[in-house]
């Protein structure tokens, strides 16, 4: 049975690749029903509305084994972050960690939520972009549209 140890392992060694952007990321649309470890309510239903703070992505291997990573932002309660490593239809292991725990463990499944998020969003190379216009002497922006 694989151990906390070594599923922490794992996401490090995945987020490392993810860095070098040697990772397929897939984000996970709709809508989400998670159950919090550490919280007084038992379940909460995460709406469209709720996207901006809720990030759910996946990376599927050629085994169509999968390794998932959430993470949100709630109003009421501390950011958390999960993952959880799916063969088949069975869950393996998961983690999840609070903002502010001692372990570690939330600053590398967020860091491993947040590479995701570049990776399918591409926010970095839109930044980027912006960066070169902005030293460039060319002007920056589009003009307004009369409608």
């Amino acid at each position: 049975m694989l151990t906390k140890s070594e599923f922490r392992d794992v996401l490090q060694r995945l987020l490392e690749k993810s860095r070098k952007d040697q990772v397929q990321w897939q984000p996970i649309p709709g809508l989400f029903v998670r159950t919090h470890f550490n919280s007084a309510a038992l379940s909460t239903t995460f709406a469209e509305s709720d996207a901006q703070t809720h990030m759910k992505y996946q990376v599927e291997f050629e085994d169509g084994s999968r390794i998932y990573v959430e993470s949100d932002s709630p109003d009421a309660a501390p950011d958390w972050a999960s993952a959880e490593l799916i063969v088949g239809n069975r869950r393996v292991i998961g983690m999840q960690a609070e903002d502010g725990d001692q372990t570690g463990d939330f600053e590398l499944l967020n860091s491993l939520v947040l590479e995701a998020g570049r990776h399918v969003e591409g926010w970095d190379k839109a930044l980027q972009k912006i960066v070169r216009r902005l030293n460039s002497d060319e002007p920056v922006g589009t003009a307004a549209t009369s409608g």
